[in-house]
């Protein structure tokens, strides 16, 4: 037996099939008012309010862009350009961060942003992958809202219930990202020459992408994957008080990740399980006995 229980990488087979459906059977340009162009606009705007609706927020705070990184990149120049300070305190050393250093901006990279943030700190960006970090985030919140600072949440996992400022959303899907960004902060378009996006970023945005990707994120705020990881949790007697920030995800130790692999069972090289939607209960049954058999 074979079984994939690392499913934060790759692709769902459903949203290849809604990728598929829409590129062959929607081929408008979402801005064109012709029939063709309305029904890539109605599957766009679908899109917008599936993807919202993963993080709780209006889609008219949501922005589709071409990848992660213009997402954190359009964000990041926005609070710069918000006068709050000259600061940036983030624990990713990302070439995003090095062109606002390159502007005259302070960027502190560490893991513990809540001990640099002070009354200059314009941005603070924390990315929800970072263990333990999330479980941060409410103090991260209080102590943005008291700096003036915005908070910038890198988000992989869902579904997501903190209280961000700016959420850059993550998914498998190639070639597509969005991000959120709270009502009233004012964004700077990084790609000028049109009205797409509400004027937020210019181009004839990839339907069957943002299709894609809004399905991706709503099958990972679904049930399953948790329901699954309560069955091996039950099963093993694990605690998972320490990953339950992530659906889906039990802790098993870098130890398991041979025997497992062993076993036929591919779970993350860290040695964490990432239960996927299309899992089933026979696969996650196999894994507990493999698991228990192990720590006999």
């Amino acid at each position: 037996m074979e079984i994939y229980l690392n499913r934060q990488h790759g692709i769902c087979p459903d949203t290849v099939e809604v990728f598929r459906a829409a590129i062959e059977e929607i081929y408008g340009n979402p801005s064109s008012t012709h029939m063709e162009g309305q029904k890539a606009a109605a599957l766009l705007t679908r899109a917008r309010q599936k993807t919202a609706a993963c993080i709780g927020v209006s889609p008219k705070e949501i922005t589709f862009t071409s990848s992660e990184e213009e997402s954190t990149a359009q964000l990041c120049i926005s609070a710069c350009d918000s006068g709050k300070g000259k600061r940036i305190v983030t624990d990713e050393d990302s070439p995003v961060f090095h062109t606002a250093k390159e502007n005259g901006f302070e960027v502190i990279v560490t893991d513990y942003a809540e001990e640099a943030v002070n009354g200059e700190t314009c941005l603070v960006s924390v990315g929800d992958e970072n263990r333990g970090r999330i479980r941060k985030l409410d103090e991260l919140t209080l102590l943005c809202r008291q700096s003036s600072a915005y908070l910038h949440v890198r988000c992989s996992s869902f579904p997501f219930t903190g209280d961000a400022d700016m959420i850059t959303l993550k998914s498998h899907v190639p070639g597509i990202s969005a991000f959120y960004a709270r009502k009233g902060i004012r964004l700077t378009a990084l790609v000028l020459g049109g009205m797409q996006e509400r004027g937020k970023r210019a181009g004839t945005e990839n339907v069957p992408a943002a299709a894609a990707f809004s399905h991706e994120l709503y099958l990972q705020t679904s049930m399953n994957r948790e329901r699954l990881a309560r069955r091996f949790c039950r099963a093993t007697g694990i605690d998972r008080k320490d990953n339950e920030y992530i659906p889906g995800a039990v802790f098993l130790g870098m130890d398991i990740y041979r025997v497992f692999m062993d076993r036929g069972i591919n779970i993350s090289a860290d040695g964490v399980m990432y239960i996927g939607e299309e899992n089933t209960e026979e696969e996650i049954d196999y894994a507990a006995d493999v698991y228990l058999a192990q720590k006999g």
